[in-house]
């Protein structure tokens, strides 16, 4: 009797294939070095069989992980072999592997400028002495562009190698190459000089995203307050055409104060835009960043400020009215403050400018209750003043009155400290962590919860003067419980009435 064989179709192997190496979620980062243990498993797998080989082959070009400059050579060298030996009678209309993939990541590039050394053993070192110069990525980013055209994200490095990326000609082989419509998330650009145009007198990046409809996350570097921003004149001169960005949600703009793409990002409509991550230069001379909050601020779901370390500082570092202007902020994140000075009462709860008497016949309405439910805070630092600026804030927020529909609290790079027999003693009372804790106690009897950065609340709360705080969960929940009850019986009865008044009649 021959024993029975099991025979799986390949088209569930594919799919076991695809959750054990596939490309993971583009919300979670991995790792450095869970990137290479994927990209070491997905050449594990390509080695099975070949059967699995068909399936998993896409995989190792996917999301190619390229932490050096020689990988990145060795990559375009891979696909521009292939593409030489690709026709046009195959059944893909883009040569292979190049058509797979769909991120190109480079921020973990590294770019050092080392001396090409005349007496070197090889040429191979020769050539690694090369390739690590930033202009010769531009070059090898200048093929590899047309051969990846359903590229969806693209990172670019940081630093010298990302400006390098930002000159006109990578910007115009990027914009000319069939990437461009299908190109989602780009992130890293810099800008290298504001104030420099190409012949119709349009900046290069403003000229860049003319030509990428379906962009919907795009970020953007510049020098911060090192660069010398261009004059009113030259930016009323140098009009900019209208930007169609549709599908633009996020935006990133790091260190930019004015420039032509501020202009441009002002003048169009953006109508998709929810988030933004801006470093704010109100108060300071040559500001787009204030106008541009006024423009978009109407629509923003969440917003995170980025302060730098700029000279001249900005003596107001975001507007004071920044509520008002967004009135539909759900999430307002600081990474950083000036001098460590959060700020105060009038910016969480701004006052509406008065109406002059001769342009109202009626007082104006006041302004709707902020939405506002998460704010996210940097750790507090160990200075003093910087502590009784804290605990300032944390008591106005304390007031029911003060942004009725916060639900949370973060403080980023802080973790709560765990007593290792429960309770409130030792260490998790101590220094930061119990200054942090006294305040989620405060804030957590108007309902809000304190998390810390891996957005976890205050441990053992209960144990540390906060039973009342579950009791009056308990009470909300049977009160909404009893409430809602009341509403199913009094449904009923009104629809068994209606019932025996049509019988009647």
């Amino acid at each position: 009797m021959s024993a029975f064989k099991l025979v799986i179709p390949m088209e569930i192997w594919a799919d076991v294939l695809f959750f054990g190496v596939g490309p993971p979620a583009q919300e979670k980062a991995m790792a450095e070095h869970g990137r290479r243990e994927l990209r070491d498993r997905r050449k594990i797998v390509v080695q099975v069989c070949r059967g699995w080989k068909k399936a998993a082959w896409k995989y190792l070009f996917i999301d190619p992980y390229l932490p050096t400059p020689q990988s990145l050579h060795q990559f375009t060298s891979i696909l521009v072999s292939a593409d030489k030996k690709w026709d046009d009678l195959r059944h893909s209309p883009h040569s292979l592997p190049g058509a797979y993939v769909r991120t190109l990541d480079l921020s973990h590039l590294c770019y050092e400028a080392k001396p090409v050394s005349a007496s070197s053993s090889s040429s191979v070192s020769r050539l690694a002495d090369i390739v690590h110069r930033p202009w010769m990525q531009s070059q090898l980013l200048c093929q590899l562009i047309p051969l990846v055209p359903s590229v969806e994200t693209l990172v670019l490095p940081s630093g010298e190698g990302g400006l390098m990326l930002s000159r006109g000609i990578f910007l115009r082989a990027l914009k000319e190459s069939e990437l461009s419509s299908n190109l989602k998330r780009l992130k890293g650009l810099g800008m290298l000089m504001n104030g420099v145009i190409d012949g119709r007198g349009v900046d290069p990046l403003v000229s860049l995203l003319e030509g990428l409809p379906a962009l919907e996350e795009l970020s953007v570097v510049g020098g911060g307050g090192v660069d010398m921003p261009p004059s009113d004149e030259f930016i009323e001169n140098n009009p900019q055409p209208m930007l169609y960005l549709k599908n633009l949600q996020h935006l990133s703009l790091i260190g930019i104060r004015s420039s032509l793409l501020l202009q441009a990002l002002i003048d169009s409509d953006l109508p998709e835009l929810t988030s933004l991550h801006l470093t704010s230069y109100h108060s300071t001379e040559w500001d787009l960043t204030t106008p541009l909050l006024q423009k978009h601020g109407w629509k923003l779901k969440s917003l995170t400020f980025i302060h730098l370390p700029d000279f001249p500082q900005p003596a107001l570092p975001f507007p004071e009215n920044t509520l008002l202007i967004c009135p539909s902020l759900e999430s307002l994140q600081f990474e950083t403050f000036p001098h460590n000075t959060p700020p105060s009462l009038s910016f969480f709860d701004p006052i509406p400018p008065p109406v002059p008497a001769e342009t109202s016949v009626r007082p104006a309405p006041p302004p709707p209750p902020s939405k506002l439910r998460h704010v996210i805070l940097p750790r507090p630092p160990n200075s003093k003043p910087a502590t009784e600026g804290y605990k300032r804030l944390m008591s106005d927020l304390s007031h029911p009155s003060v942004l009725p529909s916060l639900s949370s609290l973060t403080f980023t790079k802080f973790n709560w400290v765990h007593s290792p027999n429960g309770g409130s003693g030792g260490a998790s009372s101590a220094g930061t962590n119990g200054i942090i804790r006294e305040w989620a106690i405060m804030l957590g009897k108007r309902g809000v919860v304190v998390l810390d950065g891996k957005n976890k609340p205050c441990p053992d709360l209960a144990e540390v003067g906060g039973k009342w705080l579950l009791a009056e969960l308990v009470k909300r929940r049977t009160v909404s419980a009893l409430v809602g009850r009341e509403r199913r019986r009094r449904s009923v009865r009104s629809w068994d009435d209606s019932e025996q008044s049509e019988d009647g009649g």
